[in-house]
């Protein structure tokens, strides 16, 4: 009889030192979710409300070893598109990206960069700022070096095109660029000096960028 009662104090004893670590395993903290994105993004903004008359190009270069120029301004000529490896268009509120392999490339009409794309994540244009932003880790591998321009033209990029075209606004020092590193950040604050800002046909300042940013995190 007295091992019963021994047993039963024990037990009662217990009960509540189990519901209490039951209670704490209960409400643990959980973990959140590893991030499932690595993203770029880019803003640029124009001296004007973005216009569907002109070519905004994001010209990104991306196969190491990088040039010492990176991205050229040309648009048109034997130097149009020199050192572009990936670029992505707007023109006529529409997003389109394409690869350049060759010489032949140049002059083929840009895919539609939307959601159909594995480097797609958001787009948008509102007002004089565009925004874009993609899937680094789609793009190249992080955290590789990249270098970029940004270039206006009243004309599409050609290699054929025998008229002398010029850029309207661009990157004119030698190379921007950055790291592919989750938290690399860089700005027009930063390279004060690289656009070119100038002024389009018939003082059009939707061609002039003003203000870039480029930023790499995950989500």
């Amino acid at each position: 009889m007295k091992k019963l009662g021994h047993a039963l104090r024990i037990t009662l004893f217990l009960l509540p030192v189990c519901f209490i670590m039951q209670g704490c395993s209960r409400y643990a903290p959980i973990a959140p979710p590893p991030p499932q994105y690595q993203i770029m993004d880019i803003r640029i903004t124009a001296n004007d409300y973005i216009s569907d008359e002109i070519y905004y190009y994001l010209a990104f270069e991306i196969n190491s070893p990088l040039s010492t120029d990176g991205p050229d301004k040309s648009i048109s000529g034997p130097e149009a598109a020199k050192n572009w490896d990936y670029y992505i268009r707007v023109y006529g509120n529409n997003f389109s990206e394409f690869f350049i392999s060759n010489e032949e490339d140049i002059d083929k009409e840009p895919d539609v960069f939307d959601s159909t794309s594995p480097r797609f994540y958001y787009t948008q244009i509102s007002g004089d700022t565009i925004r874009i932003r993609l899937l680094i880790d789609q793009l190249t591998t992080p955290p590789d070096s990249i270098a970029f321009n940004f270039i206006t033209s009243y004309y599409p990029i050609s290699i054929t095109e025998t008229e002398n075209y010029f850029a309207t606004d661009y990157f004119e020092i030698s190379r921007v660029d950055m790291t592919t590193e989750i938290n690399a950040y860089t700005n027009s604050v930063q390279y004060s000096t690289a656009s070119s800002h100038t002024i389009g046909e018939n003082d059009d300042q939707a061609a002039e960028i003003i203000y870039w940013s480029v930023s790499i995190y995950e989500l």
